[in-house]
C-alpha cells in the first residue's frame, strides 16, 4: 500500500509539472500579428526620391529617424489595418495608413495581402513588407519596404 501511494503521489508531481510548449494559438490570424512593431530597416523610392535606411533608428547631424508599424485588427476576424508613423527629431510624425488587409495563416506564420497582392508576412513578432507600384501614366515605380520586431 505504501508503494502504491509513493507511485501516486510521484506520478502526480511530475503530471503537475507546466509544460513549455502549452502556448495557445490566437484563433483569429489578426489577433496573432496585432500590436505595434519598432521598424529595424526603411527602404522607399519614388521617381527620383530614394531613401535606404538599413538599420533604424538613424542618426545624423543631430537627428534621429525612427519608425513603428502597428497592427490593429478589424471588425473581421482576419482583416487588420496598418498604420506606418515615420518619426524625425524636430518634425512632425509622418503616417500612413492602410485598411482592409487580409492576414491568413501560412505554416507556422502569416501573410498579409491587400487586394490580390501580397504586401507582408509575419510570425507574431516581426514583419517584412514590401509593396511596388508602378504609376500607369508616368511608368514610374514606387517601392516601400521596411522590417520590423516588437
Amino acid at each position: 500500500m505504501k508503494t502504491l501511494l509513493l507511485f501516486l503521489l510521484v506520478t502526480l508531481t511530475f503530471t503537475a509539472c507546466k509544460k513549455d510548449n502549452d502556448e495557445v494559438a490566437p484563433a483569429k490570424p489578426a489577433e496573432a500579428v496585432a500590436g505595434t512593431y519598432t521598424l529595424t530597416s526603411f527602404y522607399y523610392v519614388s521617381g527620383d526620391d530614394r531613401i535606404n535606411l538599413p538599420t533604424l533608428p538613424y542618426t545624423q547631424n543631430g537627428q534621429t529617424i525612427s519608425g513603428i508599424a502597428s497592427l490593429t485588427p478589424q471588425t473581421t476576424n482576419d482583416q487588420v489595418t496598418l498604420r506606418l508613423t515615420l518619426k524625425i527629431t524636430g518634425s512632425d510624425d509622418q503616417s500612413i495608413e492602410l485598411k482592409n488587409i487580409t492576414v491568413q495563416q501560412n505554416g507556422s506564420g502569416y501573410d498579409l495581402t491587400a487586394g490580390n497582392q501580397s504586401i507582408a508576412s509575419s510570425d507574431g513578432q516581426k514583419m517584412n513588407l514590401a509593396i511596388s507600384e508602378t504609376d500607369p501614366t508616368t511608368k514610374k515605380t514606387s517601392e516601400l519596404k521596411f522590417t520590423a520586431e516588437k
